[in-house]
């Protein structure tokens, strides 16, 4: 998830939703796949915002929106996301942007950083 998060934090979001793909695939019947693929569908929402594709960005952000509230809902450890993935920031930064957002909307979650561990631990 590190390498993803990573590649997140570099604004390389096509790359980040290529690599957190396989994990969520590998985990899909887990909960924690909830999270992997809201930051999916965040990246790729992303993606689109960097091409001006305004459609595919909103359309995205909005299922990355309900799956962030899906996994409120999964008894994921949330304290454990928050410490390791700044999930409140995430979040809060997800639901501030509208159902029909203009590109400019997608700025704060484009500046957002994972925090990331350092190499080596766990």
């Amino acid at each position: 998830m590190q390498a993803g998060l990573r590649l997140f934090n570099q604004k390389c979001f096509w790359e980040c939703h290529e690599a957190l793909e396989d994990l969520w695939y590998e985990d899909q019947r887990a909960p924690q796949s909830q999270v992997y693929w809201a930051i999916i569908q965040a990246a790729t929402a992303l993606y689109h915002y960097e091409n001006k594709n305004i459609v595919g960005a909103r359309g995205m952000i909005n299922k990355a929106k309900a799956k962030v509230k899906e996994v409120m809902l999964l008894g994921v450890d949330h304290s454990f996301l928050d410490t390791n993935l700044g999930w409140c920031e995430f979040c809060s930064i997800l639901e501030n942007i509208s159902e029909s957002p203009v590109l400019e909307e997608f700025e704060s979650l484009c500046e957002f950083n994972f925090p990331l561990l350092p190499k080596g631990k766990k």
